[in-house]
């Protein structure tokens, strides 16, 4: 049966569908609607010329220059802050100095009346001219003990204790992130550390710019970049399906089977995010600049999306959108850079994996069939927005993906995988049934 135009108070049949709205349209309709891919081409000119000038006017001067303005603000910040403990620590010299104010006029009087009968006894003794020893030492005592108890007022009327100041030359840590050359993981070296952990059958790994984290049975663990564990947090909420650091609320996010939840490092404080309810099972999940997208663990998954400023719920993308009916998603990933969600996916009928590279909208831009593949975890490698696929039939496969959806490489492992991501731009975290294996790149 012929449909309908679907384009506003049209009534002529449908001719062809438009991949560009997805909106079945008359010929009149879907001219208009090349016309309309055609003027966006008019803007993207003025964005790659625009590029261009910027790239034009960098120079490695000004780039230079942002830091070295970084390093004086810190310098300026570090002085003001000098100041600031100078001043109210003058505040409270003064302070004690107007509180016992009467206190040092009393004791200064008492000393002098003290030092005025030893003096009159000196000249006594010099007058008669008949000083024992005996004299001379009771003097010398007397003159003792109001020295000693002139040091002693001195010293308890204001007691100021001053640590040295510790500046520490790490304290300020000057590096590039630059990764000069392309990873290549098919020369992949030994393991320079190596953590015994729980096996996860989730796998879950996620980091930040600085700290690794690892869950583990009611605790979750913070690692630094030599494999060293800077804290944990007590988790009672049960099994953890999934974690992503999201950079907009600098906070990690969690997710249980029905539930989520937000983890703040910098306090250890976890929080429960009410406003978000299940609607089926919750399985993955990842972040954008501004949203939060979580898929589930159905055939046919669905993903829903949430503002991040109120974890409010905004939109509900469906099968056939996220995948077929005999479908599921098995790992989805969001890169902010360049705008594109990875996705890892299983067709149940045909027993076959393959990884899309979608656009916001999940519109697919390319999709690639991985054989041989079960179980597959995903995750990125910047900055050339490639992406990094792990597990295989036997768990034990690393698969490397170019930023168009190409096949790079694939590497195989000593041991089964569980996940892996990169760890600060030049270290491959490998979560495998054995444990935390660090591979620097």
């Amino acid at each position: 049966m012929s449909k309908q135009c679907e384009a506003a108070d049209c009534k002529r049949l449908a001719a062809a569908l438009c991949h560009h709205c997805d909106h079945h349209v008359c010929p009149k309709h879907f001219n208009e609607h090349i016309r309309l891919i055609q003027d966006e081409l008019h803007p993207l000119t003025d964005r790659i010329n625009e590029l261009l000038q910027n790239l034009t006017r960098l120079t490695l001067d000004k780039l230079l220059d942002k830091w070295l303005s970084d390093l004086e603000k810190w310098r300026d910040h570090s002085h003001q802050l000098i100041d600031n403990i100078y001043a109210r620590k003058q505040r409270e010299i003064q302070t004690i100095g107007d509180k016992y104010e009467r206190n040092f006029v009393l004791h200064k009087h008492e000393q002098s009346k003290v030092i005025e009968i030893v003096k009159q006894h000196v000249n006594e003794l010099i007058q008669e001219g008949d000083a024992t020893y005996k004299d001379i030492e009771q003097i010398r005592m007397k003159l003792d003990n109001i020295e000693t108890c002139l040091n002693a007022f001195q010293h308890d009327f204001v007691n100021i204790e001053i640590e040295q100041l510790k500046i520490e030359q790490d304290s300020i840590q000057v590096k590039s992130n630059m990764i000069l050359k392309s990873i290549d993981l098919t020369i992949l070296t030994n393991e320079s550390k190596m953590l015994e952990a729980f096996d996860s059958s989730t796998g879950t790994l996620a980091c930040n710019d600085q700290l690794l984290l690892l869950d583990q049975p009611s605790k979750l663990y913070l690692y630094d970049k030599e494999l060293k564990p800077v804290g944990n947090i007590d988790w009672p909420n049960g099994l953890i399906f999934d974690y992503c650091w999201c950079q907009h609320l600098e906070l990690f996010i969690i997710i249980s089977h029905t539930n989520v939840f937000t983890v703040d490092v910098s306090t250890c404080e976890i929080k429960l995010i009410e406003s978000i309810k299940p609607n089926g099972s919750f399985y993955r999940c990842t972040s954008s600049d501004n949203t939060l997208y979580i898929s589930h663990s159905e055939d046919g998954s669905q993903i829903n999306e949430y503002d991040l400023s109120s974890f409010e719920f905004v939109k509900r993308w469906i099968s056939p959108k996220t995948c077929q009916l005999d479908e599921w998603i098995g790992d989805l990933r969001h890169n902010n850079t360049n705008k594109r969600f990875g996705l890892t996916i299983r067709n149940r009928s045909k027993n076959e994996f393959y990884f899309q590279i979608r656009d916001v909208q999940m519109n697919v831009i390319s999709s690639l069939t991985i054989a041989d593949a079960c179980g597959l975890r995903l995750s990125l490698l910047p900055p050339y927005n490639e992406w990094l696929i792990s597990g295989s039939c036997n768990g034990d496969c690393l698969i490397q993906i170019t930023s168009d959806g190409k096949l790079k490489s694939r590497t195989s492992y000593n041991i089964k995988i569980r996940n892996a991501i990169l760890f600060r731009n030049y270290i491959l975290a490998i979560r495998t049934v054995a444990g935390l294996y660090f591979h620097e790149l």
